[in-house]
């Protein structure tokens, strides 16, 4: 079986048009439809004082990190190579 991947948007309720020259008659298909779901709306409201308050700021406070890209890069170094952490 050949696969063939497109995308679309349905435009009239409970349709979905597939339209493709090379599609012959009697030639038998499986389809497979991923609907992607409406992001929903997120209302919380997040503030920079909010952000300060959390327990995200500082939670890296007590590691000796000066140059955070070296200890990133320094980081993925060791996962790539394997080494413990």
């Amino acid at each position: 079986m050949e696969a063939i991947k497109f995308s679309s948007i349905i435009k009239k309720n409970g349709e979905l048009l597939i339209n493709n020259p090379s599609f012959r008659k009697g030639v038998h298909f499986e389809a497979v439809i991923l609907i992607d779901k409406p992001m929903e709306k997120n209302n919380i409201k997040f503030t920079g004082k909010d952000l300060i308050k959390s327990d995200i700021v500082g939670m890296w406070k007590d590691r000796n990190i000066i140059d955070s890209v070296e200890y990133t890069n320094a980081l993925r170094s060791k996962v790539t190579k394997r080494e413990l952490i």
